[in-house]
């Protein structure tokens, strides 16, 4: 999630209403990963470090299909 910049509830260009529902591999079965770092980069981008890989999104919270294959690094 992403707070307002006003500080007053979830920002709504982030994601949707302002939370972020992300589901690594669930084509497959897999309907989570333990994150274990956070970070955001120079561009605003978001960068998480979970078990399975990397995974970085987009300032608005979209999955960056950029980052290595479909926005996971394994």
């Amino acid at each position: 999630f992403r707070m307002a910049a006003d500080g007053q509830g979830l920002d709504p260009a982030f994601g949707t209403s302002g939370t972020v529902l992300f589901r690594y591999n669930q084509s497959q079965g897999n309907n989570y990963d333990y994150f274990y770092g956070m970070g955001v980069d120079p561009t605003d981008r978001i960068v998480v470090s979970g078990s399975s890989g990397q995974y970085r999104f987009s300032p608005s919270g979209q999955p960056d299909a950029g980052h290595r294959t479909a926005s996971v690094a394994p």
